[in-house]
C-alpha cells in the first residue's frame, strides 16, 4: 500500500510541476490544445474575413503561424496591460537559413 502512496504522490507532484511550467514558461501547452481558437477571436475575425484559414500551429511565446489558401502569416499576441493585448500580423518570408 505503501508503494501505491509514493507512486501517486509522485505522478500528482509531476503533472502539477508540468502544469506551473506550461503556464508561465515560454511555450504553454494550453494555448497549444486551443491554438485554433484564436481564428474567432475579435481582432483576429476583422483581419482574415476575406481570406480562408486553412489551419494555425501555435510557435510559442505568444505567436501563431497562420496558413491561408494564398499565403502564410505570423500573427504575434502583444500585451500592453495585464488584460489587454494586440495583434501584430506580418506576412511569412523564406525563413533564413531554412
Amino acid at each position: 500500500m505503501k508503494k501505491w502512496k509514493i507512486i501517486t504522490l509522485t505522478s500528482i507532484s509531476t503533472l502539477v510541476i508540468l502544469l506551473f511550467l506550461s503556464i508561465f514558461g515560454p511555450y504553454n501547452i494550453l494555448k497549444k490544445l486551443s491554438e485554433r481558437n484564436i481564428v474567432n477571436d475579435v481582432g483576429m475575425k476583422e483581419l482574415f474575413d476575406e481570406y480562408e484559414i486553412e489551419d494555425v500551429d501555435y510557435k510559442g511565446d505568444n505567436t501563431y503561424i497562420i496558413y491561408t489558401t494564398d499565403k502564410e502569416y505570423v500573427a504575434v499576441q502583444e500585451y500592453y496591460s495585464l488584460m489587454n493585448y494586440k495583434w501584430f500580423i506580418y506576412e511569412k518570408v523564406n525563413e533564413w537559413g531554412g
